[in-house]
């Protein structure tokens, strides 16, 4: 089978008009995976809806989904080559800022010290 195979599959699925439904496992501990179908049942959600909508909203890019997601990459530390460049960015600046600038200490020793020199001020 070639590399383009795959690929071809994937335009032929496209030109025909149909696509075929793939299944997406993952484990999880009995423990978890019945909390989790008791927490959903409770909330009303089939588990296949819950997944096929987080699926969907991903896809749709939706701000909370975007929100969760950038919360597990920041929880597991991967990022995207852009994303960490950014993320090595702000830390050279967050640098930058903490060497020239004063913060409030500082400023209020420098006020005491003109306290002590100028007191009629």
């Amino acid at each position: 089978m070639s590399s383009e195979q795959p690929e071809r599959d994937y335009v032929n699925l496209l030109i025909s008009g149909r696509e075929r439904a793939l299944s997406i496992n993952f484990s999880a501990s009995l423990s978890r995976r019945v909390k989790f179908s008791v927490f959903l049942k409770e909330k009303g959600i089939p588990e296949d809806v819950f997944f096929r909508m987080c699926f969907n909203y991903t896809l749709k890019q939706e701000p909370a989904m975007m929100a969760l997601i950038e919360k597990m990459q920041k929880e597991l530390k991967v990022y995207s080559r852009k994303e960490r460049t950014i993320l090595q960015e702000e830390e050279v600046e967050k640098q930058i800022n903490e060497s020239l600038f004063l913060d409030e200490c500082d400023i209020e020793n420098i006020f005491d010290l003109l306290e002590e020199e100028y007191p009629k001020l």
